[in-house]
C-alpha cells in the first residue's frame, strides 16, 4: 500500500491552492486530483490533449499555464501531483548519476520512464512515436528520463514553469529526453501523421521500472 501518511503530509505543505484529497479507488490504486496511480504497474496515468500537430516544438507535455506554444500535448493535471506520485512509487529525492549510454550526452541525471499515449480508439504508442527529428536523424525507443525538476527560491520549478516532459534539455521539467541532440532546439517536430487534430483528447501513461 501507499504511504498515505507520507503523501497526506507532502499536499499539506505544497503550493498548489485548494490541493485534491488523496483517495484510494481500488486495492492499490489512488488518485490525487487528475493523476492516477496503480501501485501493482508501478503506472501513472493522467489526461492530455494534443496541442500541437505541426511546427517546431521544444517539449511533450506541458501544463495548460505553460509553454503552450511548443508542446505536442498539454494536461490540465498539476506538475506536482505528477512528481508525488512518482515520489510514492519510489523515485529517489536525490538521484544517482547513472552512467552514460554510448551515444547519448552527460548530465542528465535520473531515472528511467517508459511513456506511452493513448487516443481515443487506438491502443497505447510509445510516446517516442509522436516525435520526429529533421535533418534525418532517428528518435526511437524509450529514451526518457525522470529527472524530478528542480527547486529554486522556494519554488518547485515544476509547478511554476507547468513544464512536464521536455525535448529541448529542461532541467526544470519533470521529465526529459537522454537523446544525444537534446540540446538542439531546431529539430524537433511532431512526427507527420501520428497525431490526431488539435484538441484530440488522449491519455497518457508513464511506467516506472522497480528500483
Amino acid at each position: 500500500m501507499l504511504p498515505s501518511l507520507i503523501l497526506t503530509t507532502l499536499i499539506a505543505s505544497s503550493p498548489v491552492e485548494a490541493s485534491p484529497a488523496f483517495r484510494q479507488t481500488g486495492p492499490g490504486q489512488f488518485e490525487l486530483g487528475l493523476v492516477r496511480i496503480d501501485a501493482n504497474t508501478r503506472t501513472i496515468t493522467l489526461p492530455c490533449e494534443v496541442n500541437m500537430n505541426e511546427g517546431p516544438v521544444e517539449y511533450l507535455l506541458v501544463g495548460v499555464g505553460g509553454k503552450l506554444h511548443e508542446s505536442i500535448l498539454r494536461t490540465r493535471a498539476e506538475p506536482l501531483h505528477l512528481h508525488l506520485a512518482m515520489i510514492l512509487l519510489g523515485f529517489p529525492e536525490k538521484p544517482d548519476p547513472p552512467p552514460t549510454p554510448p551515444g547519448q550526452r552527460p548530465g542528465l541525471f535520473g531515472v528511467p520512464v517508459e511513456i506511452h499515449v493513448r487516443f481515443p480508439n487506438t491502443d497505447p504508442v510509445p510516446a517516442s512515436a509522436l516525435v520526429h527529428k529533421t535533418e534525418g536523424l532517428p528518435f526511437t525507443g524509450q529514451p526518457w528520463v525522470y529527472n524530478g525538476s528542480q527547486h529554486h527560491g522556494g519554488l518547485f520549478l515544476a509547478q511554476a514553469s507547468q513544464s512536464m516532459i521536455a525535448l529541448m534539455e529542461d532541467f526544470a521539467a519533470l521529465a526529459n529526453t537522454a537523446d544525444i541532440d537534446r540540446i538542439n532546439d531546431k529539430i524537433w517536430r511532431p512526427r507527420p501523421g501520428a497525431i490526431p487534430a488539435l484538441g484530440t483528447v488522449a491519455e497518457l501513461r508513464l511506467h516506472f521500472p522497480t528500483p
